[in-house]
């Protein structure tokens, strides 16, 4: 190996137009994820900012419900069961708004690149 030679191999010139458009032939382009997160971190932002009262207002609500809850004693399965569901649908409520803009601006980064 010559000192003027890279060593970690990586090539050190840049490729012609004609190997560009072979490589593109044969589908190796670069496909990033970090643009991917990048898409979906803004947008998220952006749902944040205008959907954040209406979750504030939920987180709020959820919380009175669970202070103002009296357990017995003795506690069935049953009202467990009615304890959770109506925590996770709460849950729910608070973070589906967010996943839907989410999930749309990944599924439309990925049908137009």
């Amino acid at each position: 190996m010559s000192p003027g030679e890279a060593s970690s191999g990586e090539k050190t010139e840049q490729a012609t137009p004609k190997k560009r458009r072979d490589a593109r032939a044969e589908g190796q382009v670069a496909k990033s994820a970090d643009a991917v997160i990048a898409v979906s971190m803004l947008t998220l932002l952006g749902a944040l900012k205008v959907l954040g009262p209406f979750i504030v207002g939920n987180i709020f609500l959820l919380l009175e419900r669970a202070f103002s809850w009296t357990i017995p004693a003795e506690v069935t399965i049953g009202e467990l069961m009615v304890l959770f569901m109506d925590v996770m649908i709460h849950f729910l409520i608070i973070i589906l708004p967010m996943l839907k803009p989410a999930l749309a601006s990944v599924a439309i980064y990925n049908l137009v690149k």
